[in-house]
């Protein structure tokens, strides 16, 4: 309550634009979640849907005591494992060490198999590494066949 020279009391009341007081701050800030709080509840949060990025694998690793794929973080030439302690490993190759067959990343394997129609494939292959089943012309010597141009059957220009 004010009381104006004039003789005429005015009430003050504190509107929502007025500033917060201390004692308000202070519960504001206790009602504040932690920092520590906020990055475990997105962290439970990234577990439950990346099922194949870093925070689920550190989960299932640290919950079965054994290393665990990182399939986002694996490329044709790295790895990545989640391990139980909470650490992640990479491991870097050269050159392609693996490709993604049927959505799974599986070894490079230059093993070749005849297919059904008579084409030789290797079983896991980055360029799908494939030779004709045969139906070309046997040539009449080797340095014919050296001199030979290159053709692929199986494709035209």
């Amino acid at each position: 309550m004010l009381l104006t020279t004039s003789g005429t009391a005015i009430a003050i009341v504190p509107t929502a634009d007025a500033a917060p007081s201390a004692t308000d701050r202070a519960s504001a800030r206790a009602a504040d979640p932690s920092e520590a709080k906020v990055r475990a509840a997105d962290f439970e949060w990234a577990v439950k849907h990346s099922k194949s990025g870093i925070p689920w694998a550190l989960t299932q690793a640290k919950n079965t005591g054994k290393k665990k794929l990182v399939s986002d973080e694996t490329t044709a030439t790295s790895i990545t494992h989640a391990n139980p302690d909470g650490t992640l490993t990479s491991e870097l190759t050269a050159g392609p060490a693996r490709i993604q067959q049927d959505g799974r990343w599986v070894d490079v394997n230059a093993r070749l198999t005849t297919a059904a129609d008579g084409r030789v494939k290797a079983k896991a292959h980055p360029n799908g590494l494939e030779l004709s089943g045969g139906g070309g012309t046997p040539m009449k010597s080797l340095k014919a066949a050296d001199e030979a141009t290159a053709r692929d059957p199986g494709h035209s220009r």
